[in-house]
């Protein structure tokens, strides 16, 4: 499921999309946070794990020209 989660005012067709795998535990965790503006609390959702992001072959040797390269977990997180 994709929601439309930010717009920028400059144009209608800047937004960003965020895939969810499942968007109802993230809905309700969010649905949870106080609406005291003083709470500081966050709910956390990891969008993308840590691992290898090299582009290699299909034997599993690296590509010419490429390095090894991996990521550290992403993560959106929102705070009320």
């Amino acid at each position: 499921m994709v929601y439309r989660a930010a717009r920028s005012d400059d144009s209608k067709q800047d937004y960003v999309e965020l895939r969810f795998r499942n968007p109802a535990i993230f809905q309700q965790r969010l649905k949870g946070l106080s609406s005291s503006s003083d709470s500081g609390e966050t709910v956390t959702t990891q969008v993308a794990p840590a691992g290898d992001t090299t582009q290699r072959n299909p034997d599993g040797s690296v590509k010419p020209g490429r390095t090894v390269t991996d990521q550290s977990d992403q993560r959106l997180s929102v705070s009320q």
